[in-house]
Protein backbone atom coordinates (compact mmCIF):
# COMPACT_ATOMS: atom_id res chain seq x y z
CA UNK A 1 0.00 0.00 0.00
CA UNK A 2 1.24 3.56 -1.13
CA UNK A 3 -0.44 5.17 1.82
CA UNK A 4 1.77 5.98 4.97
CA UNK A 5 -0.16 9.18 6.58
CA UNK A 6 -3.96 10.38 6.09
CA UNK A 7 -5.08 13.19 7.27
CA UNK A 8 -8.36 14.74 7.26
CA UNK A 9 -9.03 18.49 6.19
CA UNK A 10 -12.52 20.19 6.49
CA UNK A 11 -13.61 22.18 3.37
CA UNK A 12 -15.17 25.22 4.36
CA UNK A 13 -17.26 27.25 2.22
CA UNK A 14 -16.08 30.76 1.47
CA UNK A 15 -18.50 33.36 3.10
CA UNK A 16 -18.18 36.27 0.73
CA UNK A 17 -19.93 39.79 1.57
CA UNK A 18 -20.10 41.76 -1.22
CA UNK A 19 -20.59 45.49 -1.21
CA UNK A 20 -21.93 47.26 -3.87
CA UNK A 21 -20.27 50.75 -5.74
CA UNK A 22 -23.19 52.75 -3.90
CA UNK A 23 -22.61 51.08 -0.33
CA UNK A 24 -21.19 54.08 1.82
CA UNK A 25 -18.09 52.85 3.61
CA UNK A 26 -17.74 55.62 6.40
CA UNK A 27 -18.40 57.59 3.09
CA UNK A 28 -14.67 59.95 2.06
CA UNK A 29 -12.92 61.35 4.32
CA UNK A 30 -13.47 64.81 5.26
CA UNK A 31 -11.16 65.49 7.81
CA UNK A 32 -8.44 67.95 6.69
CA UNK A 33 -4.83 67.92 6.66
CA UNK A 34 -4.73 64.36 4.80
CA UNK A 35 -2.55 64.15 1.67
CA UNK A 36 -1.91 61.38 -0.40
CA UNK A 37 1.48 60.74 -2.41
CA UNK A 38 3.86 58.01 -4.22
CA UNK A 39 5.50 55.86 -1.30
CA UNK A 40 8.37 55.26 -3.73
CA UNK A 41 9.83 57.24 -6.98
CA UNK A 42 11.29 54.48 -8.98
CA UNK A 43 10.73 51.28 -9.05
CA UNK A 44 12.23 48.42 -11.25
CA UNK A 45 10.17 44.91 -12.36
CA UNK A 46 11.02 42.31 -14.59
CA UNK A 47 9.27 42.54 -18.45
CA UNK A 48 7.83 39.10 -18.20
CA UNK A 49 4.70 38.19 -17.05
CA UNK A 50 4.13 35.47 -14.60
CA UNK A 51 0.87 33.75 -14.22
CA UNK A 52 -1.29 35.39 -11.54
CA UNK A 53 1.14 38.00 -10.21
CA UNK A 54 1.05 41.09 -10.08
CA UNK A 55 3.21 44.31 -9.56
CA UNK A 56 2.12 46.60 -7.60
CA UNK A 57 3.05 50.46 -7.12
CA UNK A 58 2.51 51.85 -3.16
CA UNK A 59 0.39 54.88 -2.66
CA UNK A 60 0.22 56.22 0.52
CA UNK A 61 -2.00 58.29 3.04
CA UNK A 62 -1.00 60.93 5.56
CA UNK A 63 -2.51 62.05 8.29
CA UNK A 64 -5.69 60.65 10.23
CA UNK A 65 -8.57 60.53 7.24
CA UNK A 66 -11.94 59.40 8.65
CA UNK A 67 -13.43 57.68 5.26
CA UNK A 68 -12.06 56.74 1.97
CA UNK A 69 -9.36 58.17 0.03
CA UNK A 70 -9.75 57.68 -3.67
CA UNK A 71 -7.04 58.51 -5.41
CA UNK A 72 -6.91 58.60 -9.65
CA UNK A 73 -4.11 57.64 -11.68
CA UNK A 74 -2.31 58.52 -14.98
CA UNK A 75 -0.01 56.49 -16.96
CA UNK A 76 2.50 57.72 -19.20
CA UNK A 77 5.44 56.43 -21.07
CA UNK A 78 8.88 57.59 -20.22
CA UNK A 79 12.55 57.54 -21.44
CA UNK A 80 14.37 57.02 -24.36
CA UNK A 81 12.22 53.33 -24.89
CA UNK A 82 8.94 54.52 -23.40
CA UNK A 83 6.41 51.30 -22.43
CA UNK A 84 3.44 51.46 -24.04
CA UNK A 85 0.07 50.41 -22.18
CA UNK A 86 -1.70 47.51 -23.44
CA UNK A 87 1.45 46.44 -25.39
CA UNK A 88 4.21 46.16 -22.69
CA UNK A 89 1.57 46.43 -19.68
CA UNK A 90 -1.55 46.10 -18.67
CA UNK A 91 -3.04 48.24 -15.57
CA UNK A 92 -6.04 46.58 -13.55
CA UNK A 93 -7.53 50.59 -12.33
CA UNK A 94 -5.96 53.66 -12.26
CA UNK A 95 -8.81 54.27 -9.43
CA UNK A 96 -7.94 53.07 -6.03
CA UNK A 97 -9.78 53.37 -2.88
CA UNK A 98 -7.66 53.83 0.53
CA UNK A 99 -9.44 52.73 3.62
CA UNK A 100 -8.36 54.88 6.82
CA UNK A 101 -7.10 51.82 8.57
CA UNK A 102 -4.90 51.06 6.14
CA UNK A 103 -3.46 54.40 4.76
CA UNK A 104 -1.72 52.47 1.91
CA UNK A 105 -3.02 51.39 -1.70
CA UNK A 106 -1.61 49.89 -4.76
CA UNK A 107 -1.76 50.55 -8.67
CA UNK A 108 -1.52 46.82 -9.77
CA UNK A 109 0.01 46.32 -13.15
CA UNK A 110 1.52 42.97 -14.65
CA UNK A 111 3.81 43.31 -17.72
CA UNK A 112 3.20 41.44 -21.40
CA UNK A 113 6.95 40.69 -21.41
CA UNK A 114 8.46 39.08 -24.95
CA UNK A 115 11.59 36.87 -26.10
CA UNK A 116 13.14 39.24 -27.35
CA UNK A 117 16.47 41.09 -26.39
CA UNK A 118 15.47 45.10 -26.13
CA UNK A 119 16.35 47.83 -23.91
CA UNK A 120 14.81 48.68 -20.61
CA UNK A 121 11.30 50.22 -21.30
CA UNK A 122 9.49 52.92 -18.50
CA UNK A 123 6.77 54.57 -17.69
CA UNK A 124 5.28 57.03 -15.06
CA UNK A 125 2.41 56.72 -13.05
CA UNK A 126 0.69 60.18 -11.98
CA UNK A 127 -1.14 60.87 -9.13
CA UNK A 128 -3.57 63.31 -11.10
CA UNK A 129 -6.30 63.98 -8.37
CA UNK A 130 -7.47 62.90 -5.11
CA UNK A 131 -11.10 62.93 -3.20
CA UNK A 132 -10.82 62.75 0.24
CA UNK A 133 -7.53 64.22 0.40
CA UNK A 134 -5.11 66.63 -1.09
CA UNK A 135 -2.23 65.16 -3.71
CA UNK A 136 1.47 65.74 -2.07
CA UNK A 137 4.52 66.53 -3.55
CA UNK A 138 5.82 62.98 -4.66
CA UNK A 139 2.94 62.11 -7.01
CA UNK A 140 5.14 60.52 -9.80
CA UNK A 141 6.84 56.89 -9.89
CA UNK A 142 9.02 55.99 -12.67
CA UNK A 143 8.48 52.18 -13.59
CA UNK A 144 11.43 50.48 -15.26
CA UNK A 145 10.53 47.17 -16.79
CA UNK A 146 14.04 45.39 -16.69
CA UNK A 147 14.28 43.08 -20.10
CA UNK A 148 14.86 39.55 -18.66
CA UNK A 149 15.97 38.30 -22.36
CA UNK A 150 19.36 38.65 -22.04
CA UNK A 151 20.17 37.28 -18.52
CA UNK A 152 17.64 34.03 -19.20
CA UNK A 153 19.47 31.64 -20.72
CA UNK A 154 21.87 31.07 -17.92
CA UNK A 155 19.20 31.07 -15.54
CA UNK A 156 17.26 28.60 -17.06
CA UNK A 157 20.17 26.36 -16.99
CA UNK A 158 20.86 27.11 -13.62
CA UNK A 159 17.51 25.86 -11.79
CA UNK A 160 18.08 22.46 -13.43
CA UNK A 161 19.86 19.77 -11.62
CA UNK A 162 19.01 17.26 -8.53
CA UNK A 163 17.86 18.31 -5.30
CA UNK A 164 17.03 17.49 -1.90
CA UNK A 165 13.64 18.58 -0.68
CA UNK A 166 12.26 18.84 2.69
CA UNK A 167 9.26 20.15 4.25
CA UNK A 168 7.08 19.76 7.79
CA UNK A 169 4.06 17.77 7.78
CA UNK A 170 2.07 19.96 10.02
CA UNK A 171 4.42 20.59 12.61
CA UNK A 172 6.83 17.51 12.39
CA UNK A 173 9.46 17.16 9.69
CA UNK A 174 9.24 14.83 6.63
CA UNK A 175 11.70 12.65 5.64
CA UNK A 176 14.50 14.28 3.17
CA UNK A 177 13.84 12.73 -0.88
CA UNK A 178 15.19 13.68 -4.14
CA UNK A 179 13.41 15.20 -7.07
CA UNK A 180 14.94 16.18 -10.63
CA UNK A 181 14.40 19.36 -12.33
CA UNK A 182 14.94 19.00 -15.97
CA UNK A 183 14.08 21.62 -18.82
CA UNK A 184 13.77 21.66 -22.45
CA UNK A 185 15.74 21.98 -25.20
CA UNK A 186 16.38 25.25 -27.16
CA UNK A 187 14.37 25.47 -30.24
CA UNK A 188 11.42 23.41 -28.45
CA UNK A 189 8.29 24.59 -26.90
CA UNK A 190 8.49 25.50 -23.44
CA UNK A 191 12.29 26.64 -23.08
CA UNK A 192 13.05 29.08 -20.75
CA UNK A 193 9.36 29.15 -19.72
CA UNK A 194 8.56 25.51 -18.50
CA UNK A 195 10.99 22.89 -16.01
CA UNK A 196 9.66 19.36 -14.92
CA UNK A 197 9.87 17.85 -11.45
CA UNK A 198 10.40 13.67 -11.52
CA UNK A 199 10.03 11.96 -8.70
CA UNK A 200 8.28 14.23 -6.17
CA UNK A 201 7.43 12.23 -2.84
CA UNK A 202 6.06 8.96 -4.70
CA UNK A 203 8.59 7.54 -7.55
CA UNK A 204 5.28 6.68 -9.38
CA UNK A 205 3.92 10.22 -9.39
CA UNK A 206 3.47 11.18 -13.04
CA UNK A 207 6.75 14.07 -14.14
CA UNK A 208 5.18 17.29 -12.95
CA UNK A 209 5.33 20.31 -15.70
CA UNK A 210 5.87 23.85 -14.08
CA UNK A 211 6.24 27.40 -15.18
CA UNK A 212 10.11 28.98 -14.60
CA UNK A 213 10.23 32.75 -14.64
CA UNK A 214 13.25 35.24 -14.00
CA UNK A 215 13.44 37.91 -12.67
CA UNK A 216 16.49 40.33 -13.59
CA UNK A 217 15.80 42.71 -11.27
CA UNK A 218 16.36 40.61 -7.98
CA UNK A 219 18.70 38.20 -9.96
CA UNK A 220 16.04 35.33 -9.02
CA UNK A 221 13.91 32.53 -10.43
CA UNK A 222 10.96 31.19 -9.60
CA UNK A 223 8.83 27.72 -10.45
CA UNK A 224 5.44 27.44 -10.29
CA UNK A 225 3.67 24.21 -9.26
CA UNK A 226 1.01 23.91 -10.97
CA UNK A 227 -2.47 23.05 -8.71
CA UNK A 228 -5.44 20.76 -9.84
CA UNK A 229 -3.42 18.25 -11.92
CA UNK A 230 -3.41 14.70 -11.63
CA UNK A 231 -0.23 12.97 -10.55
CA UNK A 232 -0.96 9.14 -9.59
CA UNK A 233 -3.65 6.71 -9.71
CA UNK A 234 -5.78 5.53 -9.27
CA UNK A 235 -4.73 3.32 -6.41
CA UNK A 236 -6.87 1.89 -3.75
CA UNK A 237 -5.93 3.04 -0.50
CA UNK A 238 -7.82 0.78 1.63
CA UNK A 239 -11.05 2.02 4.16
CA UNK A 240 -12.66 4.84 4.39
CA UNK A 241 -11.27 6.26 1.32
CA UNK A 242 -10.89 3.24 -1.11
CA UNK A 243 -9.61 4.06 -4.79
CA UNK A 244 -8.37 7.68 -5.68
CA UNK A 245 -6.79 9.86 -7.86
CA UNK A 246 -3.87 11.68 -6.17
CA UNK A 247 -4.27 15.62 -6.93
CA UNK A 248 -2.11 18.57 -5.77
CA UNK A 249 -3.58 21.35 -3.77
CA UNK A 250 -3.05 23.69 -1.63
CA UNK A 251 -5.08 25.70 1.26
CA UNK A 252 -6.24 28.54 2.01
CA UNK A 253 -7.77 28.87 5.80
CA UNK A 254 -9.33 25.51 5.72
CA UNK A 255 -10.43 25.71 2.17
CA UNK A 256 -8.77 23.30 -0.26
CA UNK A 257 -7.33 25.00 -3.39
CA UNK A 258 -7.01 22.77 -6.74
CA UNK A 259 -6.46 26.19 -9.14
CA UNK A 260 -3.48 28.49 -9.83
CA UNK A 261 0.15 27.73 -8.84
CA UNK A 262 2.01 26.99 -5.87
CA UNK A 263 5.51 29.62 -6.51
CA UNK A 264 8.83 29.00 -4.71
CA UNK A 265 11.63 31.40 -5.44
CA UNK A 266 15.36 30.80 -6.08
CA UNK A 267 18.25 32.48 -3.85
CA UNK A 268 20.90 34.79 -6.27
CA UNK A 269 22.49 31.64 -6.36
CA UNK A 270 19.87 29.07 -7.36
CA UNK A 271 21.11 26.70 -5.03
CA UNK A 272 17.88 27.25 -3.27
CA UNK A 273 14.37 26.89 -3.93
CA UNK A 274 11.74 28.42 -1.26
CA UNK A 275 8.61 27.78 -1.16
CA UNK A 276 5.40 30.15 0.23
CA UNK A 277 2.34 28.21 0.88
CA UNK A 278 1.11 24.76 1.38
CA UNK A 279 1.07 21.88 -1.19
CA UNK A 280 -0.58 18.84 -0.64
CA UNK A 281 -1.78 15.66 -2.29
CA UNK A 282 -5.91 15.51 -2.01
CA UNK A 283 -7.14 11.94 -2.75
CA UNK A 284 -10.01 12.03 -5.16
CA UNK A 285 -12.61 9.29 -5.39
CA UNK A 286 -12.20 6.93 -8.60
CA UNK A 287 -14.03 7.57 -11.15
CA UNK A 288 -16.18 10.37 -9.58
CA UNK A 289 -13.37 12.95 -8.93
CA UNK A 290 -15.36 13.46 -5.55
CA UNK A 291 -12.46 14.81 -3.18
CA UNK A 292 -12.79 12.71 -0.05
CA UNK A 293 -11.55 15.26 2.43
CA UNK A 294 -7.97 13.43 3.20
CA UNK A 295 -4.52 13.63 1.87
CA UNK A 296 -1.77 11.49 0.97
CA UNK A 297 0.85 14.43 1.62
CA UNK A 298 0.80 17.21 3.68
CA UNK A 299 4.27 19.92 3.09
CA UNK A 300 4.57 23.03 4.74
CA UNK A 301 8.00 25.17 4.47
CA UNK A 302 8.84 23.26 1.58
CA UNK A 303 12.44 24.10 0.08
CA UNK A 304 14.60 22.40 -2.55
CA UNK A 305 18.58 22.38 -1.93
CA UNK A 306 21.03 21.84 -4.91
CA UNK A 307 22.89 18.98 -4.54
Amino acid sequence: MKLNKIYAIALAALSLTACSDSDDDNGLNSTPGVTVQMQEQTLSFGEDMQQGVYYKIPVIVTGNASGLVQVNVEITGTGTTPATEGEDFVVTSKTINIAPDTKIGYVEFYPVGDDVINENRQFIATITSAKGASVGTESTCIVTLVDNESLLPKAYQSILGSYTVTANDQGAAVDPFTINVTGVSEGEEGYLTTVTISNFYDPDFEPITCSFAFDAVSGTGSIGIPLGVIVGGPWNFGAPVGTCMVGLGSVSGSTLVNSGYLYGKTDVDFKTVTFDGTILGALWSYPSGTFTGYTYFWFDDMVFTKQ
